[in-house]
């Protein structure tokens, strides 16, 4: 069971990562919503996020079992 966790966590990250991408006024403040410098910055960090997942489930296996 435990083995499933870096998956799990993978898969998680890919999908908060894209949804942070494609969507990134939605994952803003409601303050910031209107500010292009919060949404360029929600968007870039939605991409990097997604990207760890990846490495995250390629590191997952990888390990020795």
């Amino acid at each position: 069971m435990y083995e499933l966790i870096p998956y799990i966590l993978g898969i998680i990250f890919i999908l908060l990562g894209a949804f942070m991408a494609i969507m990134p006024q939605k994952s803003v403040k409601k303050e910031f919503q209107d500010s292009e410098e919060q949404i360029k910055k929600a968007r870039r960090n939605g991409i990097i996020i997604a990207i760890l997942g990846v490495v995250l489930i390629i590191i997952g296996f990888m390990q020795p079992k």
